[in-house]
């Protein structure tokens, strides 16, 4: 089954990813089964989707914000088996000049 394309069949995520964007190392979720976070994640995905989406309406070409989302920064994962779903900031790549 295909998941929504409207933004309001998300609205329970975005409490959800405000607070792991808050935190400093993230959060994670127990959804009680493997199915359940995949499913989370899932629809997580869709969301940033559907915003990412509605930037390219909003915002003029060239600009920075044009086509994110103010969750892009988030990873999600889910280790194999497991019902957490985990959702942390992306790690900042070293970058050494030579």
């Amino acid at each position: 089954m295909s998941l929504s394309k409207s933004i309001t069949s998300y609205e329970d995520l975005i409490p959800v990813l405000e607070h792991a964007l808050s935190a400093e190392r993230g959060i994670r979720i127990d959804a009680s089964t493997y199915g359940r976070a995949v499913h989370m994640r899932q629809r997580i995905y869709a969301l940033r989707s559907i915003k990412r989406e509605q930037s390219l309406e909003i915002y003029p070409v060239g600009h920075p914000a044009r086509g994110t989302c103010e969750w892009d920064c988030l990873t999600a994962k889910i280790e194999p088996g497991d019902t957490f779903l985990y959702l942390t900031r992306l790690a900042s790549p070293v970058i050494e000049e030579l």
